[in-house]
């Protein structure tokens, strides 16, 4: 009894409303729903209509009153639609359009947060030389490295040692003229620590070094110089007198 009594039910239940497009049948709420959005997009198009050519040379003086006929006629045909359609009032519209807004404010936000973090990450690795300066690392760069220490996971096989010998410095110009010169010569190149010779006090216009310093070189870093700095010590610091700087290829050549 309870089965007869379920299939007479299933056989008198009424179907979805379905609206007939060419060969095809869709449902009456899909419908109505795309017949709405149609609208909405003509209400939009009509409202950048003024900002479009042909049309904008002649709006363009004109928009105090092209402006307000444009939503009064948006306004009477989004009102036609609503009475027109069934499944669709304007509760629906509303809460659809919250929705809408919410997800695109909600997207916003998540680009915004990513495009923050990008620039902040962009901030800090071109300032990181003045952050490192400014936390006292002495050569901060080192830390962080480039493209090519990334590479080659910070293997040291393209590094070998050079020994560089200095010898003798002639005319040097005075870099006091109070006093004789008491040269010193720095030497920097990449990742190596800065290294200095003993200070030759009085040594004047001619030093002879006879000294020699080591450090690891790559032939393939064509951007790192090699730099030769003659230093004159005096009593509260030092003072250039002369240097040089030597690319991956001259140094290469020098090499014997």
């Amino acid at each position: 009894m309870k089965a007869a009594n379920l299939h007479f039910r299933l056989k008198i239940t009424t179907p979805a409303p379905t609206h007939r497009l060419g060969p095809v049948r869709v449902a009456e709420s899909r419908y109505e729903a795309g017949v709405m959005i149609g609208v909405v997009l003509v209400m939009g198009a009509l409202f950048a209509l003024p900002l479009m050519r042909p049309c904008n040379a002649w709006c363009e003086t004109r928009l105090h009153r092209v402006c307000p006929l444009i939503l009064i006629f948006n306004f009477l045909l989004l009102a036609y639609t609503l009475n027109a359609l069934y499944y669709v009032d304007f509760n629906t519209c509303f809460f659809s359009a919250v929705r809408i807004v919410s997800v695109a404010i909600g997207a916003s936000e998540q680009m915004l947060v990513g495009a923050g973090v990008i620039v902040g990450a962009f901030v800090l690795w071109k300032f990181k030389d003045r952050i490192f300066e400014f936390m006292g690392v002495e050569h901060g760069a080192h830390l962080v490295g480039d493209f090519r220490d990334w590479a080659t996971c910070w293997s040291m096989k393209r590094f070998h040692p050079v020994e560089i010998f200095i010898l003798k410095a002639e005319d040097l110009p005075a870099a006091s003229i109070a006093s004789k010169n008491s040269v010193f010569c720095e030497v920097a190149l990449g990742y190596n620590v800065q290294m200095r010779t003993r200070v030759h006090n009085s040594a004047g216009q001619t030093c002879v070094f006879k000294e020699s310093i080591q450090v690891n070189f790559d032939p393939y870093d064509t951007e790192t110089r090699l730099n030769l700095v003659l230093k004159n010590q005096g009593t509260l610091g030092s003072d250039v007198i002369c240097q040089v700087q030597l690319g991956a290829q001259q140094v290469q050549q020098l090499e014997v």
